[in-house]
């Protein structure tokens, strides 16, 4: 691993700024029109008005993971690099801090917050040179699977205008919509929430035996156990120590720096009416993250009255599994993803 951040260099050419230091040892990379991720490029002339921003915030449990997952959203496609290029859009993808587990390895333990602050000061990074990059800071959208979307989704109900800053300075400026797919939205109660899977035996079924027709090692589709001190939930909210998710549960009083800092960390936290538009995707067989997290934070945005497009993806599993199945919600959360940014340029047409 030391290798490779030794060849890391800075790369500015023709609108790509890869590898950009945003804070401390954390990079970024920043396409603008008429480059995009991927090595993709478009023949449009470079554009003359200021253009959306569309941030790539990648998955993997805050444990593993990278900005240059930008191009494939683990497993589910190249939801960014499409939106960005049928947009005229730029696109920003960062690395945040990992939990102690994670890779690189942090010593030190990277809980909440720092990973949305990490966030937060990456978009902040772009849009304090939002003239030099032409970017128009009132079109920002966020797009996020797993973790990536819990950290799109708090970015997201953050931004707007809060009594309660746990998290310090938000973005400059509020978000415009974002895209959820398969989020942990209500940390601490998450075991819970799988325990409660009604169809976790037939999703559990069906998985090994496709497991088995594929050649694939079934321990994949085992429910995780989130209360456990080394799960990525107990990591990312600093609990591992304290003996996990379920001794916090239990002590909210004795642990409440950490009961505190998980309920801050999740996005239904900072909900109002002036939260953006979200669109939101599970799968009923998720083993991974279950589903009733992403309806727990489409139902607090109904409540407080704002735009939500929720959708439950039948025999849907994490990381867009299977992609045929999850294909349709892919496509129709790009077109949607356009529609927030003010939809197609003059002269084209969206194709999934």
């Amino acid at each position: 691993m030391k290798s490779i951040f030794a060849v890391c260099v800075t790369l500015v050419s023709a609108g790509t700024y890869l590898n950009q230091k945003y804070k401390d040892e954390l990079m970024l990379d920043l396409w603008t029109p008429p480059n995009y991720p991927c090595n993709d490029s478009s023949d449009s002339a470079e554009p003359t008005e200021p253009t959306p921003l569309v941030v790539h915030i990648y998955g993997g449990g805050w444990m593993v993971g990278s900005r240059w997952d930008v191009c494939q959203s683990s497993g589910c496609g190249p939801i960014v690099p499409d939106t960005a290029k049928h947009a005229g859009a730029a696109v920003l993808a960062m690395d945040y801090q990992l939990t102690a587990t994670g890779d690189p390895p942090h010593p030190s333990g990277a809980h909440m917050p720092k990973q949305i602050r990490d966030v937060i000061d990456a978009v902040n990074w772009v849009l304090a040179d939002a003239k030099k990059y032409n970017i128009d800071p009132t079109r920002v959208v966020c797009s996020g699977v797993s973790a990536g979307g819990h950290l799109c989704a708090l970015l997201a109900t953050y931004s707007t205008e809060q009594l309660h800053r746990p998290h310090g300075a938000p973005p400059l400026t509020p978000l415009r919509a974002a895209l959820s797919f398969f989020a942990p939205t209500d940390i601490l109660n998450i075991q819970a929430d799988a325990d409660n899977a009604a169809q976790r035996q037939w999703c559990l079924e069906e998985c090994r035996k496709e497991a088995k027709e594929a050649n694939k090692n079934a321990s994949m589709c085992d429910p995780w156990s989130h209360d456990e001190p080394e799960s990525p939930e107990s990591l990312v909210g600093g609990a591992t120590e304290a003996g996990g998710l379920a001794v916090v549960r239990a002590n909210p009083t004795k642990y409440r720096e950490i009961h505190n800092r998980m309920v801050d960390a999740n996005p239904i936290t900072f909900v109002s009416r002036a939260s953006p538009p979200m669109f939101i995707r599970a799968g009923s067989c998720d083993p991974t993250v279950p589903h009733a997290q992403s309806l727990k934070l489409a139902s607090a945005l109904w409540s407080a009255g704002a735009d939500v497009n929720v959708k439950i993806v039948e025999r849907g599993g994490h990381n867009c599994q299977t992609r045929e199945i999850w294909q349709p919600h892919i496509a129709e959360g790009t077109a949607w993803l356009l529609e927030q940014l003010g939809g197609m340029p003059p002269g084209k047409a969206y194709h999934a």
